[in-house]
């Protein structure tokens, strides 16, 4: 596979318009790179993409529920307390 810094250009030899599909991949694969994205070589079907994703995406959501139950706990919300100066005053 081609670093990153690698552009697609067509050969000087090409006398046609025709590309093979490899060097087209290779190209987007090269354009993601320069754009941060890595390339997961372990990703290569549907089935794996979806774990992929499931696993990050739970990750994520378990990062968001501390953030709220941080929250929340710090607001006083589960001990019952009022939590903002309207609801203080009565």
């Amino acid at each position: 596979m081609p670093s990153s810094k690698t552009t697609y250009e067509l050969p000087s030899r090409a006398t046609s318009l025709v590309v093979r599909e490899e060097n087209v991949e290779y190209g987007f694969i090269g354009k993601f790179q320069n754009l941060k994205y890595e390339y997961r070589a372990d990703i290569r079907d549907r089935a794996a993409l979806g774990r992929n994703f499931r696993e990050k995406f739970e990750a994520l959501n378990r990062g968001y529920a501390a953030t709220v139950k941080d929250f929340l706990t710090a607001r006083g919300y589960e001990a019952g307390q009022p939590w903002n100066a309207q609801e203080a005053r009565g």
